[in-house]
Order: structure tokens, then sequence, then C-alpha cells
């Protein structure tokens, strides 16, 4: 819902004026719409719940939420050019006071869609080979092959190995495989990465890995506790991605 509200709220709209196609249409609609309605509803529906019970499934949520509000928009673009469209034009008659109000509420909606796109630019520059080369050299350099490196999310473990494949990860897609096949594990590490468990001690202790890797969009309570145990050196603490090093 944070992810993609434009879309969401698209496609509300377009269930909503759905309903009101329905309410009011006196034909029955074909065979072949009804049947293509009812595919991209289920499609778009389901994977939307499925996204709000695990955000893996946004892959496919909003391409088919995409896909549902545009196919829905040909459904009730007739009705609103029929019933709505008269009355915005009623509206939008010369009338200095509904001008003002529509150009505040249009410029509402751009400051806010400018104001998320602007937030989100920061965390697509994360996902780069440059913000993580830096640290897997060092990783090459300094630590044995075959060693596991312990970070802080799942979703970039992919980028770890594609720039060094000579030590292990611990979790990458899908995390439910580590949570299934090892739970302690993953409620251990879940529980470091998240701040809620302190003694991150445990990354030597219980994983035996020796450097760590973070990524700062993600929680900072993680790299405080790092820095308070004194146990780690910072050998890399500027740009988006930070590494550790056990002392």
């Amino acid at each position: 819902l944070v992810a993609s509200p434009f879309l969401v709220v698209f496609f509300a709209i377009s269930c909503a004026l759905l309903l009101a196609v329905a309410a009011t249409q006196k034909e029955v609609p074909r065979r072949a719409q009804m049947f293509s309605l009812f595919t991209v509803m289920l499609l778009s529906g389901g994977f939307f719940v499925l996204t709000l019970k695990s955000n893996r499934f946004i892959e496919y949520a909003v391409p088919f939420l995409t896909l549902a509000a545009g196919g829905l928009f040909t459904f009730w673009l007739p009705f609103f050019n029929r019933e709505l469209l008269p009355g915005l034009r009623k509206w939008f008659s010369w009338r200095p006071g509904k001008w003002l109000v529509s150009g505040v509420v249009v410029l509402a909606v751009a400051s806010f869609a400018l104001t998320e796109v602007k937030n989100a630019l920061p965390n697509k520059q994360h996902f780069t080979e440059s913000a993580f080369a830096p640290v897997t050299e060092w990783i090459k350099q300094n630590i044995p092959q075959g060693e596991l490196v312990f970070h802080n999310g799942w979703d970039f473990s992919l980028i770890l190995f594609y720039l060094d494949d000579s030590h292990r990860y611990l979790v990458g897609l899908d995390p439910t495989y580590m949570y299934d096949a090892f739970r302690s594990d993953y409620d251990i590490w879940s529980d470091l990465v998240t701040g809620k468990d302190a003694d991150v001690g445990k990354i030597m202790t219980y994983f035996q890995s020796q450097v760590v890797v973070i990524d700062t969009r993600l929680t900072t309570d993680f790299e405080k506790n790092i820095q308070a145990s004194g146990l780690f050196d910072a050998v890399i603490a500027d740009g988006p991605v930070h590494l550790y090093s056990a002392k």
C-alpha cells in the first residue's frame, strides 16, 4: 500500500466505477467481456491479498493490478462519458472558486507524487554494483574463501554473490526457505538485524562470521548495536553500504 499508493488508488477507483456501471447497465455484458473481467480481477485480487500477507508477491501484484486497472477502464469509460462527464463539465464552467479548489487539489497530489519519487530514488541507488563493489573487494582480499558473510538483508544477497561467489551468505531469495528449513537460525538472524537482540556477539559465536555487511536502507538499530558492542571495527562507513570486521 505504501510502495504503490497511486496504483492502489487507481485500481480502487476503477472498481468503484465498475460497480456503478453494473448498477446502471441495462444490457447484459458479452460472455467474452465477463470472462476477461473475471480473469483479471481474480489474478489481481489474488496477488494483492498474497502481497498483504507477504511482500514477496509484490512482483506479481503490481503488474496485474496495473493490467486490471487499465482493463477495467474499457468497461467504465462509456459510463463515465455518459453519466459523469457532463457533471464535470458543468463543475469546471468558468467559476474562479471552483478552478481555485481544483488547482489546489492538483498541486497537492503532484506534490505528494514528487515527494514519493524523491524518497524512492535513494533506495533505488543502493541496488547497484558500484554500491557493493568496495565491500566485496575488501572481503575477497581479507576474508578466507568459503567463510560466512553476515548481512542484514536478504534482497541484496544476489548482488553480493554476483560480485563475490567465493564466500557464503546467510539468507537469499526467497527467505522463506531459511525460515522453513532452519527456523531457529532464521529467528536469531532476524532478531539481530532488526535490532531486537543487541547481543551482536552471536555473529561470531553462533554464525561463525567475522565480517558484517549492512545496507543502510534497512533498520539502523542493528548498526547502532554493532557500534556500541566494541566487537567490530568499521572498515567502510561511508556510502549506502557499510562494512564491519571483527576485532
